[in-house]
């Protein structure tokens, strides 16, 4: 009885066909799904973190690969990865950049409103612009000149009426001195020293300078610190509110 030496076998294999195969990275199929769902980096700061998290797997996949070649396949996979998020990190602090200096620049003309209405003897209207919005009178030309409300319920939880509110605001050192400044006063925006977000609204608090003329002193130079929130309303529209104002000297530090 003779054995067929040629005959196949369930063992034998094609070598050059396991010389050619090549294990694809899973850190590299992780960098391209990351980096396609980076976009959503775009719809809330949070989601940020997926573009990070797409940058550093997509590093240590193109390292593994690196390292273990040419067992290891994949690197097409991590490089597009790699672009997808470092491209949406780029465009989400872009994106961030022009929102929060948009913020900023509201913040500003809402901040020189208020100056404006006290330097023109308006207090009634800058008082309004302290209240939360449903409590306010329309601010257009019509209304102006306008008194508050004379009684308001549990003002705020306090219990005050918008008289006595009002009352108390104008007695205020700060802005009993503005008033009395009017126009003589100039103001200048030195800085935005904060801002941010919380469930319901942004808060940003920015110095200011203001100059005048003093008969004994010549020029003169205070610092007032507005603290601001702007609230949504309906429409996708938003009222901004003076929360603070306060005056602050080079000597307490600014």
């Amino acid at each position: 009885m003779s054995v067929l030496r040629d005959s196949p076998h369930l063992t034998d294999h094609d070598d050059g066909t396991v010389d050619e195969y090549r294990a694809v990275s899973g850190w590299a199929v992780a960098a391209l799904i990351l980096g396609l769902l980076s976009p959503l980096a775009l719809v809330d700061v949070w989601l940020s973190l997926i573009p990070l998290a797409g940058t550093v797997v997509a590093a240590v996949a193109l390292a593994r690969i690196a390292w273990l070649s040419p067992a290891l396949t994949g690197r097409g996979a991590a490089l597009i990865g790699l672009f997808l998020s470092m491209l949406c990190i780029s465009a989400a602090a872009t994106d961030q950049w022009i929102f929060w200096r948009s913020i900023h620049n509201e913040a500003r003309a809402f901040a020189n409103a208020w100056f404006d209405f006290l330097a023109k003897d308006q207090p009634k209207t800058a008082h309004q612009l302290t209240l939360a919005p449903r409590y306010r009178q329309h601010l257009d030309e019509e209304h102006r000149s306008q008194p508050l409300v004379e009684e308001q319920e549990d003002f705020d939880g306090v219990g005050l009426s918008l008289d006595e509110e009002f009352a108390g605001y104008v007695a205020q050192p700060l802005i009993a001195r503005l008033l009395a400044l009017g126009t003589r006063a100039q103001v200048r925006y030195l800085t935005t020293e904060a801002s941010g977000r919380d469930a319901h609204s942004l808060g940003v608090r920015q110095l200011y300078a203001v100059t005048y003329d003093d008969a004994e002193h010549g020029p003169t130079t205070f610092f007032v610190r507005l603290a601001m929130q702007r609230l949504p309303l309906e429409h996708g529209q938003a009222a901004w509110r003076m929360m603070n104002a306060e005056e602050k000297t080079e000597e307490e530090g600014l």
